[in-house]
């Protein structure tokens, strides 16, 4: 399950070309990214939110609660030591918490500019998830929240890639 965050759309440009891959996603701009892809892509359906294009609202609920996924890879707008995983919205926050819910393995994708970032909808806190893709090392005090919630630290990105 992916959703309609930046973040969550690179991933899908990524993937792209692999074959075997079911994708569920509440994204209407994944519809298009996907279509000369090798990806099968499930759309949630329900209300779109014009500026994100993103689909959520009971329908789009209802379709995600209809499957179980071995992966759940979620954005977000900000990251609050303790608050744990924010979102602005509060129908995309409920669309992800959903996806989190359904699956096996729960990642988080966060760039660099997501920590220490507030926003109005909490997420999940921090023990939700298996694993966090960031761009950049975050700070200690970040790697010691992550390590006491047994969070797997990824950093993924061009500045990692020349170390």
């Amino acid at each position: 399950m992916l959703d309609a965050g930046t973040t969550a759309l690179a991933l899908l440009t990524y993937l792209k070309g692999e074959r075997g891959i079911t994708v569920v996603t509440n994204s209407a701009r994944a519809l298009t990214l996907a279509s000369d892809g090798a990806v099968t892509l499930y759309s949630t359906g329900g209300k779109l939110k014009r500026r994100a294009l993103a689909l959520t609202g009971p329908a789009a609920v209802k379709m995600i609660r209809s499957y179980k996924a071995d992966v759940a890879c979620v954005a977000c707008k900000g990251l609050d030591l303790v608050g744990g995983v924010l979102e602005s919205d509060e129908d995309e926050a409920t669309i992800k918490q959903e996806m989190l819910h359904r699956a096996a393995k729960r990642i988080l994708l966060a760039d660099n500019t997501k920590f220490n970032r507030t926003a109005f909808s909490v997420i999940a806190p921090w023990d939700t998830f298996d694993m966090i893709i960031t761009d950049e090392e975050p700070t200690a005090e970040w790697k010691d929240v992550f390590a006491r919630h047994e969070v797997e630290l990824v950093v993924a990105g061009p500045e990692a890639e020349e170390k």
